[in-house]
């Protein structure tokens, strides 16, 4: 299993990113015209006590090297399962298409004095697969960092433009 723990400073309170990102439209904004996924449906959240829920399918645009296409296909499709919580977002992921793999993680966020927030985020994957899991976690991993650097710089563009 491989994991990654990242910190990035976002230009909103914490109040401010949960709003954003448990709006649909603005999440589905986000990773279609702000990350350039290639399609992206994401449920309504729902609630469940204090919880809320919400799932999402996408598929990012992603390059995948040609010795793993054979294991995973062209295009990796995912379905996010995640719950906020507590001020904890905690969310799973699978693909239908390759069920040896799964992935989860955390996001948490700490207000700063100026009004802004850091979203640490931690994440795993593991993939049950002799010979390639290993290389397909590491894969997987390294989009993962990319897209959470690029997400991080997005946000806070789409923020300074609209507040």
């Amino acid at each position: 299993m491989k994991e990654y723990v990242v910190d990035h400073v976002i230009d909103c309170s914490p109040e401010r990113y949960w709003s954003l990102w448990l709006d649909p439209d603005w999440s589905e904004r986000f990773l279609v015209d702000g990350l350039g996924y290639l399609d992206c449906t994401i449920d309504p959240v729902r609630r469940e006590g204090d919880a809320q829920l919400r799932d999402m399918v996408v598929t990012p645009k992603v390059a995948i090297p040609k010795a793993l296409r054979r294991a995973v296909g062209e295009r990796l499709t995912y379905t996010e399962r995640g719950r906020l919580e507590g001020g904890v977002w905690r969310y799973d992921v699978s693909m239908a298409a390759f069920s040896a793999f799964s992935g989860r993680g955390e996001v948490r966020l700490a207000a700063l004095p100026d009004g802004r927030c850091t979203r640490t985020t931690r994440m795993s994957f593991s993939v049950k697969m002799p010979m390639l899991g290993k290389r397909i976690e590491a894969t997987a991993l390294d989009n993962a960092k990319v897209e959470l650097d690029r997400g991080a710089a997005v946000i806070n563009a789409w923020l300074s433009e609209n507040t």
